[in-house]
């Protein structure tokens, strides 16, 4: 694959559409600079088989202009690749989401420095089934109190130890 140009573009917001619980069209404006920078996506659950939430915070939306060069090639034609890079959360308790829990899921951030290098990750933006409301768990206090994180990029200096999941409530811009 050859980056045309050798350049990422970065996108200030992605938009999302999704169908409401009343079959109505809807759209979440997600921003990774903003409040509004959390999202939900459909994972399968290893224990279960089943299907169940991941939530992750959005670090950046990004677009690439490639060619590709390798087997099966068809043409020279550039191609664009929308990617969104995510700093994901670890549910605290146990293993998988189940949505018909009757309490919020409590979250955490993966660790940065876990050898298992699932505190980040590259998905495509159609993976994203909407964007989600997270608030922090206040009693629990903060990761770091004199709010110097351990990354710039993951933007980690002001994470709570841990957060809700308020599926109660719609995300609105």
């Amino acid at each position: 694959i050859l980056g045309k140009h050798n350049r990422i573009y970065e996108h200030r917001i992605l938009r999302v559409n999704y169908t409401t619980y009343d079959v109505r069209r809807d759209q979440d404006m997600i921003n990774a600079h903003s409040a509004h920078c959390n999202i939900m996506v459909l994972t399968r659950c290893d224990m279960t088989g089943g299907l169940s939430y991941r939530y992750g915070r959005v670090i950046g939306t990004y677009h690439v202009r490639v060619i590709y060069n390798g087997p099966g090639r068809i043409d020279y034609q550039q191609h664009r690749i929308e990617f969104i890079w995510v700093r994901w959360y670890d549910e605290v308790g146990r293993e998988g989401i189940d949505p018909n829990q009757r309490h919020l899921p409590h979250l955490r951030f993966a660790p940065l420095d876990d050898d298992d290098d699932d505190a980040f990750g590259i998905i495509n933006p159609s993976d994203i089934l909407r964007g989600c409301h997270i608030v922090p768990r206040f009693s629990r206090g903060q990761v770091h109190i004199d709010n110097s994180g351990q990354s710039q990029l993951a933007r980690d200096s002001l994470d709570w130890k841990e957060y809700y999941v308020n599926r109660l409530v719609g995300m609105r811009p």
